[in-house]
Parts: C-alpha cells; sequence; structure tokens
C-alpha cells in the first residue's frame, strides 16, 4: 500500500493507501503492471522493492496498526488520463454475479472523480444552490459512495442529474455537464421517463449506448443501473408499460463490458413479481416510482458492493489530529475536557454538547477507544421523548479562520461515522459546516423512515464554494430527528470519528 500527500500550497491532500504493488512515475498515462500514476515533478520510481521513509497505515484506519515504508513524502496522485484502464486483478477473472454484470477486473484509482448524470431520482440525492450544497439520504448514490468508505470524489458538478429527463435530453446535455468535467467514471441512472412517455426501447438504448460512447471516448469507466421497479400492487404498469420495461432493461443488461458495470435493483425493492412492482413502503409517491431512504440504503447496498469491486482501496481523511491543512481543529476528537450542558457525558475537548437542541429528548455523549491509532470515537446516543422542528443531538464548535478562508475559497467536510442498529424518530446522521448564509451538509435530510440497521462509513460532502470571506466557522456532527408537531419518542446511537474541514484546489 502506498500513502500520498500533496505538500503544495492551496492543493487538495490526497492520501492514499493501495492495495496492489505501487509504481511512481513522472510521466502522465497508463502504467503497465498494475501500477498507479503519480508525480512530483520529479522522475522518481519506485516499487514496493524500494522502500522509502514514509510511514503508511494499512487497514484504511480502521483496526489495523502496523505500517510499512513505501511512498515517499509529499507524492501526490493525480488523475491517469483514461485512455484505457489497467486490470489489477489477475487476467481472466471472472465477471460478477449477483446484481452486478460487467467490469471485468477493472480497479480505478482511489479518489477517481465521478459523474451521476440522470433524472430525478440522480437529483433527489443532492440539494445544491448558490448558499447550500447538501447530500440528502433519499440518494442511493450518496448512500453507496459512503458505506464503500467513499472511494470515489465527488465534484461541485458530480450531479447531472435533472428531474423529469428523458435519455433523450440527458445525452442532449452530456457534453456539456458530464463530459466538459472529465470524470473518471460516470454512474447513468435514466429510462422511467422514456417509459412513461412511450418511447421505444430501441430509442432509449441507442441514446444510453451514446452516452457510454461519449465516457469510452475519454477514457471513462461505466455504472448504469437498470430501471427500478415501478408501481405498486394496487396500481402495477399497464401491459404495455411492462414490455416495454422488459424490453429496455434486458437491452441495459447486454451493455456489460469490461468497462461498464450494470446493477439491477428490482432483486431488493422489488417484489419480483410479473409487473415489476416495487415493494410497499419504500417509496413515497402513488404509483411508487422515486425510492426513499429505505430503497436508497438498499439501492446503495449494491451499488457499494460494485464500487468497493472496481475500486483501489484508499484513505481519504488525513491521518494526524490537528494537520494544518484540516480547519477542524481537534478534528480526531480526543480528550474529555469539552463542555456538556442539558445532558450527561463525555465531549472531545474544544467541542461543546448542548442537548437542549434535541427538543427535550435525554442526550447521552460519551468517548469510545479506537486502536487504529486515529484517535477517539466521539458517542452520542438519544433517547426518551421530544418535540418540534429541526431537534438534534449534537457536539459543536466555532472555529476562528480570519485570513485562512475567502470568497469562492472551495471546501468540503468528512468524517468516519458508525450508527448503530436502532433508530426511531431519526432524519439523518449528518456533519455540518456552516458561515453566516452557507451551510454544507454530508447526509442531511428530513426523511421518516430511519434505516433499522447498523452501518459504516466515510461520508464526505460535495465541494462548496463559500460565497463571503468568514472570521469564523461553525461545525457540527449530530442525529438530526424528524421534525414532529406532537410529543415523539426518539432512540439512536452513533459514533464519529476523524472530523475534517478542507480547502481544495478547485470545485472539480
Amino acid at each position: 500500500m502506498g500513502q500520498c500527500s500533496t505538500d503544495l500550497p492551496g492543493q487538495r491532500r490526497r492520501r492514499c493507501k493501495l492495495v496492489e504493488s505501487v509504481r511512481l512515475e513522472r510521466k502522465r498515462g497508463f502504467v503497465p503492471g498494475g501500477g498507479i500514476t503519480f508525480h512530483r515533478g520529479r522522475p522518481d520510481t519506485l516499487d514496493r522493492h524500494q522502500p522509502h521513509q514514509n510511514q503508511i497505515r494499512h487497514g484504511c484506519g480502521r483496526g489495523e496498526s502496523d505500517r510499512r515504508k513505501i511512498s515517499p513524502p509529499g507524492w501526490s496522485m493525480m488523475k491517469v488520463p483514461r485512455t484505457r484502464r489497467e486490470l489489477l486483478t489477475p487476467k481472466g477473472r471472472a465477471r460478477l454475479g449477483g446484481v452486478n454484470g460487467g467490469g471485468g477486473g477493472v480497479r480505478l484509482p482511489f479518489g477517481t472523480p465521478i459523474s451521476f448524470p440522470g433524472d430525478s431520482i440522480i437529483a433527489n440525492g443532492f440539494s445544491l444552490t448558490t448558499n447550500r450544497a447538501w447530500e440528502t439520504v433519499r440518494g442511493w448514490h450518496v448512500w453507496a459512495n459512503a458505506l464503500a468508505n467513499s472511494p470515489f470524489r465527488l465534484m461541485g458538478k458530480s450531479n447531472a442529474g435533472v428531474g423529469g429527463n428523458t435519455s433523450a435530453q440527458l445525452l442532449a446535455r452530456y457534453d456539456t455537464d458530464v463530459i466538459a468535467f472529465n470524470p473518471g467514471a460516470a454512474h447513468i441512472h435514466i429510462g422511467i421517463n422514456d417509459l412513461l412517455a412511450a418511447t421505444a426501447s430501441a430509442t432509449t438504448l441507442a441514446n444510453i449506448t451514446a452516452m457510454i460512447a461519449k465516457n469510452r471516448a475519454i477514457g471513462a469507466f461505466t455504472f448504469v443501473n437498470k430501471m427500478l421497479p415501478y408501481g405498486s400492487t394496487a396500481l402495477p404498469m399497464n401491459g404495455p408499460q411492462i414490455a416495454l420495461w422488459e424490453a429496455t432493461n434486458n437491452g441495459i443488461a447486454a451493455m456489460a463490458a469490461d468497462d461498464v458495470v450494470v446493477l439491477d435493483f428490482e432483486p431488493v425493492i422489488g417484489n419480483m413479481d410479473a409487473a415489476h412492482t416495487m415493494k410497499d413502503g419504500y417509496s413515497g409517491d402513488s404509483p411508487q416510482l422515486h425510492p426513499n431512504q429505505t430503497a436508497a440504503y438498499l439501492m446503495a447496498k449494491v451499488v457499494r458492493d460494485a464500487y468497493l469491486a472496481h475500486s483501489i482501496p484508499g484513505e481519504n481523511l488525513f491521518t494526524t489530529n490537528n494537520d494544518p491543512a484540516n480547519f477542524a481543529a481537534n478534528g480526531f476528537l480526543t480528550g474529555t475536557t469539552g463542555t456538556v450542558s442539558g445532558a450527561t457525558g463525555q465531549v472531545a475537548t474544544g467541542w461543546t454538547g448542548a442537548g437542549a437542541a434535541a427538543g427535550g429528548a435525554t442526550v447521552a455523549y460519551s468517548k469510545v477507544a479506537r486502536s487504529d491509532g486515529f484517535g477517539e470515537w466521539q458517542q452520542i446516543a438519544v433517547s426518551g421523548t421530544y418535540t418540534g422542528t429541526g431537534k438534534i443531538a449534537r457536539i459543536s464548535r466555532a472555529i476562528p479562520v480570519t485570513g485562512l478562508l475567502s470568497t469562492g475559497d472551495v471546501v468540503q467536510i468528512g468524517c468516519e461515522i458508525q450508527v448503530d442498529a436502532t433508530q426511531t424518530a431519526v432524519s439523518s446522521f449528518r456533519a455540518g459546516f456552516t458561515q453566516g448564509a452557507d451551510s454544507v451538509y454530508a447526509f442531511a435530510g428530513n426523511n421518516t423512515d430511519p434505516v433499522q440497521e447498523a452501518w459504516s462509513g466515510v461520508i464526505m460532502s460535495v465541494p462548496f464554494a463559500i460565497t463571503a470571506t468568514p472570521t469564523t466557522v461553525s461545525v457540527e456532527l449530530g442525529i438530526l430527528l424528524k421534525d414532529t408537531a406532537t410529543t415523539d419518542a426518539c432512540a439512536a446511537s452513533v459514533r464519529f470519528g476523524r472530523y475534517q474541514i478542507e480547502k481544495l484546489a478547485s470545485l472539480n
């Protein structure tokens, strides 16, 4: 494995841990033999038989503490020109089974930028305005990247979803909204609006094929979803729609190739009936069309497996506490001398836990040890009853940034998260950053269908350009409760680790 970072001022710091042998070269381009191209302006060449003085942590920061000296300090991973992709697994590897198809043995460099072109089922995963960059828990793609420990880099223009789009409309804007940003991967979700307009499957398939061709022209890897189950037992598709749905999805399935992975979600959110209906309770629509949080999570586990199969494991969070490039002081959440009010327990040094923001719920804070050297876990638990809107059990702090951040600077937040299974009245678990009118949230949302399953991952926000020069920014980690006008029961427990605010070189 190799770990990489850049020491160039104002540049994004990348930390990567590679599971294959690593070869560093000055030359951009494809590196044969399982290598990844890096650069630092000098032609050093390195592999695992030529150790350098830089400690690399194994295990992606989760329970393993062994180290190996591999890559020289100061190296940064650059985007590999994708005229062809390296096959890092043995030649002849079997194609993925189950709900995934295609992709061969291709594995993309950790941090490959990704675009999500599609319709409202893509767009619903983001809430992006001039002053707001939120990822929402209705986004299957948001969940998937998090569950896979965020192997793909979100760009400011990663959201290429437009509500109501047909495949023809998406194709018409594909160059402008996708190709122009030179992603290393594109995950396409389109087709349902073609079906609702009774567009011939041949037309839809030709449009998707054209999108894949555009991806290939820049060397980008493609993930493409089959259409979701649609309708319900009470309101199913009619006969012509069923035939069109089947013809289109069969055609999409046939697109699987070494650089194309096809994903099918009917086995996880569908009734698997002749009408291809969605399971009841997995959508707020009638008939059922857009997945809710529960469905998005189930879809995300399918996507996670595909992302993990086709990306190299790596590290995108800081590996030392109080790194100068991390604006979140004590991002490792160490110590126990933080302030606690209206709640019980211990909060990380420099942070504040205020139970009053939880609308009457009982809030308990605690510190949980970790053995990987990356600080401590900050646990937040909520129980009892509450009432009101915008209620949250959280820790927060104000960070002075005078002279550090200016109008137009691009920031991204991220952290590790572990969530326990029991969740009642939870809207979302989120990491946040606010200053003035600006707000950036990873995993924002106001859903009433929390996922009843333990999960963990790395949540990263969409990059965001600050609209006014700040003197102070406010940050928070917490459990957002669903809005209610009555007195409701609530229950949840979450642990946060390695929170960061990072300044990037650009939005994309």
